[in-house]
């Protein structure tokens, strides 16, 4: 049989009901991803123009609307820090889970 067993239908996995949800769920899970790491990333720049956040962290500037400014380096230097950390976070969460108690 030319073609092999794909080309007649028979073998392989299968289209079975349970084979299309498991793609329908992974392909929902990798989106929802996406739509966290957008979600975290206006998060760190709605943080980035706070007055107070400024004033903490940044300098007087009196051209600023706030009155303080970050430097471009020290504002890349914050994005990048806190990005990672959700990064690292997202992989320390699952065995830090399974080290502390199941009841509270």
């Amino acid at each position: 049989m030319p073609g092999g067993p794909s080309a007649g239908g028979g073998g392989g996995i299968g289209g079975t009901k349970r084979n299309n949800f498991a793609g329908i769920a992974l392909t929902a899970f990798s989106a929802f991803g996406g739509i966290l790491f957008g979600y975290d990333t206006g998060v760190i720049n709605g943080v980035k123009e706070m007055k107070d956040w400024l004033r903490t962290f940044g300098y007087p500037d009196p051209s600023a609307p706030s009155g303080y400014s970050i430097s471009s380096a020290n504002e890349s230097l914050v994005v990048s820090i806190l990005s990672a950390g959700t990064f690292f976070g997202a992989l320390l969460g699952a065995p830090m889970a399974g080290i502390g108690p199941t009841h509270f």
